[in-house]
């Protein structure tokens, strides 16, 4: 394969159509690609072999000022509370407990790990905690209050913690416990070690009232043209107008509708009918800077019959439409116009669709 057809094969970009139904997503998905902020560092922590900070002496969870959760501190001299995680020892977040101390090289059991934050959460916006990981059960409060439970040492986990956040002085509490069991992971007989502790990053993440929760694309099975997925909405607003566009990028216009031979070619919009399903079809790829254009600078024909549509930056040929039989094609130009107008006409012409198998 010459350069020439690789250049060929990677400027053409599809139709592209999505037909999407709402889905159950108990995750939030592309954390990376959210406004975080990082919990990692060091963290205090209590070992509690016997889970004295945590259930009773009828093996109960406590409620009262002695479960470590509540980061009590003695209101006067009289007062008894055994436990201060302002003077314990710290650990480093992610990492599992095993390799940062060696009296814990080999301990299985609970370690009670606490880290406070400030946050001045801006208005109309919902607040996230996660996890990446924690081997193996996890119990988490906030401000002395239980946000929730989960179980499995490789998966990640979050919380809303919209309306328990204060501007100042939160408590990130975690009690992680990695005893063996018959049906946990591990089990009791295994042949890898058995490492515990929070160790994968913990983030604090930042979204709209109304966000796309998760999500899934892939090709259509038997298609190299169509591309089906879904997408979950969180929140109240489900009817939303979708926009494209780079939140890197300070105020960046949203993408803007190319007429290829009267047909719309490149179109993003979203249909929510109500909480349980919803549309959504794409046909457009996503570039910094788009040329605001509704209508090609000019037409060209080309021996076999096609008609292609120019679209210009300046003298630059930024992108090459055309329709050919039901389908709309198209190639771009680099972000930097980088390909010169003759190698764009080029590769339009000498352009050959797949088959469709």
């Amino acid at each position: 394969m010459t350069n020439f057809q690789r250049v060929s094969r990677f400027a053409v970009c599809l139709f592209l159509a999505i037909s999407v139904s709402a889905q159950v997503a108990p995750l939030i998905q592309n954390v990376s690609g959210r406004q975080t902020t990082t919990l990692d560092g060091r963290w205090q922590t209590i070992v509690d072999p016997y889970d004295v900070g945590y259930l009773d002496y009828r093996a109960q969870p406590m409620k009262s000022n002695n479960a470590f959760y509540k980061n009590h501190k003695p209101q006067n001299e009289s007062e008894l509370v055994e436990y201060d995680f302002d003077t314990s020892d710290q650990l480093n977040v992610p990492g599992d407990w095993n390799t940062q101390r060696d009296s814990l090289f080999f301990y299985e059991g609970s370690v009670w790990y606490k880290r406070t934050f400030d946050y001045s959460k801006p208005p109309g916006k919902r607040l996230f905690v996660h996890f990446g990981a924690a081997n193996y059960q996890s119990d988490v409060f906030l401000n002395g209050e239980e946000l929730g439970h989960h179980e499995g040492g490789f998966t990640p986990f979050d919380f809303e913690i919209t309306d328990k956040v204060k501007p100042q002085g939160n408590f990130l509490i975690l009690r992680v416990n990695d005893i063996r069991g018959r049906e946990k992971v591990p089990t009791v007989n295994t042949d890898w070690w058995n490492y515990g502790g929070i160790t994968r990053p913990v983030t604090l993440m930042e979204v709209p009232q109304t966000f796309i929760q998760d999500y899934f694309v892939q090709l259509d099975k038997g298609s190299v043209r169509q591309v089906k997925g879904w997408l979950q909405l969180n929140g109240t607003q489900l009817e939303q107008n979708m926009r494209l566009g780079d939140p890197a990028v300070p105020d960046y216009p949203p993408m803007r509708v190319y007429k290829v031979g009267g047909h719309k070619a490149f179109h993003a919009t979203y249909y929510g009918y109500d909480k349980a399903f919803g549309v959504f079809t794409i046909q457009a790829i996503q570039w910094r800077n788009p040329p605001i254009l509704e209508s090609p600078s000019n037409t060209r024909k080309i021996e076999d019959g096609r008609t292609l549509e120019f679209f210009y930056n300046g003298d630059h040929i930024r992108r090459i439409a055309w329709r050919q039989g039901s389908m709309s094609y198209w190639i771009s130009n680099s972000f930097v116009d980088y390909f010169p107008n003759s190698v764009m006409i080029a590769i339009a012409k000498s352009f050959v669709p797949v088959p469709k198998k």
